[in-house]
C-alpha cells in the first residue's frame, strides 16, 4: 500500500472503541499511528504471521528483571493481567535500511506471553513503506 485513503482511515477509526480510536506507540523519538497501521493491514489483507516470543523477550530485555537503566519498560501487573489477549497479533515494521522488524505494537503481550511459556505470537508485519505512512 503506498497511500492511505483518509476518508476510509476516518470511518475505521469511528469503528473502533472509543479507547483504541488514538493509539499510539512511541520508541525514543519515533511514534506511529497504530489505528493507521492496523487499516493497513486489514486494507491489505496481511497474513498472520508468528514471532518467536523468546527470541523477541530477549531484544527487548523482558528476558531480565527491569531496573532503571533498561531500554524497555512494562507495567508487570497491567501485562499480567486478563486484558491482555495473547490471541490478538502484535505488530512489527520493518525500517527503512534495517534488516529486521521492530515491534510497534503489542510489547505487553510479548511480555505476558514470555512470562507464560509460549512459544510464538501472531503477529503482522509492516514493510517499510507501510511503516512509514504509519509514522506521526
Amino acid at each position: 500500500m503506498n497511500t492511505v485513503d483518509f476518508t476510509e482511515l476516518g470511518a475505521f477509526r469511528e469503528g473502533l472503541p472509543e479507547s483504541e480510536r488514538f493509539e499510539t506507540f512511541r520508541f525514543f523519538v519515533a511514534r506511529w499511528d497504530i489505528v493507521k497501521a492496523r487499516y493497513i493491514i486489514q486494507k491489505a489483507n496481511k497474513p498472520v504471521g508468528s514471532l518467536r516470543v523468546a527470541s523477541a523477550a530477549r531484544v527487548y530485555g523482558l528476558d531480565r528483571p527491569q531496573t532503571e537503566e533498561s531500554a524497555v519498560a512494562v507495567d508487570e501487573t497491567r501485562g499480567m493481567s486478563e486484558t491482555i489477549d495473547t490471541r490478538v497479533p502484535v505488530i512489527l515494521a520493518l525500517l527503512k535500511g534495517a534488516s529486521s522488524p521492530i515491534l510497534i505494537d503489542g510489547l505487553h503481550r510479548l511480555y505476558k506471553a514470555y512470562r507464560e511459556g509460549k512459544e510464538t505470537l501472531p503477529c503482522y508485519a509492516l514493510t517499510s513503506e507501510e511503516e512509514q505512512l504509519c509514522r506521526i
